[in-house]
């Protein structure tokens, strides 16, 4: 297999560590590298006034003081809300990292990879990835150490037609009829799927088709070592310092 993948740990913290810190916080990106974690997931959406944010629900419910639909508020307020104290009170001061907020942590830390999530809400796939896209040229040094993955096709799609030398990953829930042939006309390079759904037969029929295999969110260490076992490329953790010693 000749996927480049020579370059990206097997470890990737998911959404940062979000086992240890509230997830897609600075909090939680700067314990990653604490950690010795070089490989961060986050995921990025659109708010209403179309600025790029670093977060992973539609609704603002779960992880900040406020309730809602992201796409319906503005920068402005949303910049205000707590999305730290759900997790825990120490994490207070934690806020919503805009897309600029993570460009400059990783500029700040030449040595790390970033898999960043495009998670547009029903009808603005285009416009997301384009404003992402765009941010992203104009101000992220050494885009190499980028991936960007995607559950919706036509965000890829449009990825693939803006930055067609960006490496992209198709996320899949499960093994679906079709997916081959989704992941060949987006030239993906890699495949992101629940690791319930990973067999060996899947793996090599991906590593076949030159693309890597990750496997999202692995917490077990009898599970990550099962996985490795397989020779999965990569797995998606929310707690990597309980797997670093079972894996290495």
């Amino acid at each position: 297999m000749d996927v480049n993948e020579i370059d990206y740990p097997f470890l990737i913290g998911h959404r940062g560590v979000a086992g240890y810190a509230p997830e897609n916080t600075l909090a939680s990106l700067a314990l990653a590298y604490k950690l010795g974690v070089r490989f961060i997931e986050v995921d990025v959406m659109l708010t209403a006034d179309n600025h790029a944010i670093i977060f992973h629900d539609h609704t603002l419910d779960r992880t900040t003081s406020f309730k809602g639909k992201v796409s319906q508020h503005k920068w402005q307020q949303l910049q205000t809300l707590d999305s730290g104290s759900w997790f825990h009170p120490d994490f207070s001061d934690q806020g919503i990292l805009h897309l600029k907020d993570l460009i400059e942590f990783a500029n700040q830390h030449p040595d790390l990879k970033l898999n960043i999530e495009l998670k547009p809400k029903f009808s603005n796939a285009i416009r997301t990835t384009r404003l992402v896209i765009q941010q992203l040229k104009r101000e992220f040094k050494n885009p190499e150490r980028l991936i960007l993955s995607s559950f919706d096709p036509l965000a890829l799609k449009t990825a693939q037609f803006l930055w067609p030398t960006c490496y992209r990953a198709l996320n899949i829930e499960n093994r679906y009829m079709g997916w081959p042939l989704v992941a060949i006309n987006l030239k993906c390079k890699a495949i992101h799927i629940d690791h319930q759904e990973v067999t060996s037969g899947f793996i090599n029929k991906c590593h076949q088709m030159n693309m890597a295999v990750r496997c999202f969110t692995v917490n077990d260490p009898y599970r990550a070592r099962q996985l490795k076992a397989m020779l999965v490329d990569g797995i998606f953790t929310d707690r990597p310092a309980d797997l670093f010693s079972h894996m290495f």
